[in-house]
């Protein structure tokens, strides 16, 4: 149990440097327009109050923002430029939100 729980932290935490990656490539010149269109809406989309449904609504409201969202985001890493996504993520991990060595490596 606590094997599976360690790896979905890290997932978690891969997660989040892969959301930071592409939040700098759609600040990236070489990026496409149509990416930073399916980014900026699916990352506006997560900042919005309005919901396609609300989240009153039990598992349905959430739902929706489940799969949106991360949908939108996967959409538009795949229209980035391979190259540009390095350089972005060479960025993240320089700002420190990289990978940190687990206990006993350097």
């Amino acid at each position: 149990m606590a094997k599976r729980k360690k790896s979905l932290v890290e997932r978690g935490a891969m997660m989040r440097r892969e959301a930071a990656a592409i939040g700098w490539a759609l600040k990236d010149k070489r990026t496409p327009l149509g990416a930073k269109l399916v980014g900026g809406a699916a990352l506006a989309y997560l900042l919005s109050p309005v919901d396609l449904i609300p989240d009153f609504i039990p598992l349905a409201g959430q739902l929706d923002d489940l799969l949106i969202v991360p949908a939108g985001l996967w959409l538009a890493r795949k229209m980035i430029p391979a190259e540009v996504m390095e350089a972005a993520r060479a960025k993240v991990e320089a700002q420190g939100k990289g990978p940190t060595p687990k206990q006993g490596e350097p």
